[in-house]
């Protein structure tokens, strides 16, 4: 799952995986569409990694609450990204 919700935001010009969600909750089809399409994993836990303003890849995280993910996938995405 983790996986998918990295390739979810790479795919998705870096938006992440639940503000993905947050864009199409209130449109059913392009939601139905969207979400029907393999490994699109459209909630918590996957981001963004940005290096001088520039998507250069994603990270997800899984196995935590909703919560956990996002901040295990954010806390792991700024190491990458060489941010605190």
């Amino acid at each position: 799952m983790a996986a998918d919700k990295a390739w979810t935001v790479a795919n998705f010009g870096g938006l992440a995986s639940d503000a993905l969600y947050a864009a199409i909750v209130a449109e059913p089809d392009v939601r139905a569409g969207i979400l029907a399409q393999p490994r699109v994993a459209a909630f918590p836990g996957g981001v963004g990694i940005v290096v001088d303003g520039h998507l250069v890849g994603a990270i997800g995280a899984s196995g935590g609450s909703a919560a956990q993910d996002k901040l295990v996938a954010a806390a792991g995405a700024a190491a990458v990204a060489g941010v605190g």
